[in-house]
């Protein structure tokens, strides 16, 4: 090894140049190659300068790349867990919609299974009361759209001659309360009115008709069921359409 200041030769564990007492530092130091070519020393990697920069640039990209796909982890669990609540929502207000319509139509049968006569509900109607399950029962918010399905050209005859027609139509009634009847706990109230014309209608609803009374005259809209026939008290029989009221505009003078 050569002293890099003045040139005196040295042996490697020599701390200064005997020559000119330049401390022996690996900056300081010339080694000659065997092929006669002087190279400087190299530094190990880990004493030189760019070395920590590069470990400081990755520990900082992976101390932040890691909070970051913590922060967006968090934001898709969010996402994750909004979405299934409103799916959830979703299913719940679905089902509750399906039980309205399950209700109103259970509620149809079972008076139709009890009442006396017993009659038949066509698999139109039903399905009329599942898709406008919000009309039964209607009321004074949603008249205007019940109407939209009413057919005023739908006489008392028309319903008598063919009945199977007219199941999925809403029709209009004028008359006179002859009798009213309601249920105990208030969910059915059956009201038996005449028009101007004799013709006969028993009409359910699902509810109550807290200003409707004998004698007193509604103007109702209806879905048709059928044609029964039941016995007075006279023993004379009277035949009237029976059906579904929707909406009941009480009393009209």
């Amino acid at each position: 090894m050569f002293c890099k200041k003045c040139g005196k030769q040295m042996e490697e564990n020599w701390s200064v140049c005997p020559e000119c007492g330049e401390p022996v530092k690996e900056s300081n130091i010339i080694n000659v190659s065997d092929n006669g070519q002087n190279k400087k020393a190299k530094k190990p990697i880990y004493k030189k300068w760019w070395f920590w920069v590069v470990i400081i640039v990755l520990g900082s990209m992976l101390m932040f790349g890691g909070e970051d796909d913590s922060e967006t982890n968090d934001t898709n669990s969010d996402i994750k867990t909004e979405s299934t609540e409103t799916a959830d929502d979703k299913t719940e207000s679905t089902e509750t919609t399906n039980t309205e319509k399950s209700d109103a139509v259970e509620k149809y049968k079972w008076i139709a299974q009890n009442a006396d006569p017993e009659f038949e509900i066509s698999e139109k109607s039903i399905n009329f009361i599942k898709e406008h399950s919000n009309f039964f029962p209607g009321n004074e918010n949603i008249q205007g759209a019940i109407s939209d399905f009413v057919d005023e050209e739908i006489t008392y005859a028309h319903l008598a001659k063919s009945m199977s027609k007219y199941g999925d139509k809403l029709i209009t009634v004028y008359g006179e309360v002859v009798d009213i009847n309601e249920s105990e706990d208030g969910e059915i109230t059956e009201v038996h009115v005449m028009d101007y014309d004799g013709n006969s209608y028993v009409l359910y609803y699902l509810g109550t008709l807290d200003n409707v009374f004998e004698e007193t005259y509604i103007y109702a809209y209806a879905l048709p069921f059928a044609i029964i026939t039941f016995e007075n008290m006279g023993g004379t029989y009277t035949e009237a359409v029976v059906g579904a009221a929707c909406y009941v505009e009480e009393p009209v003078s």
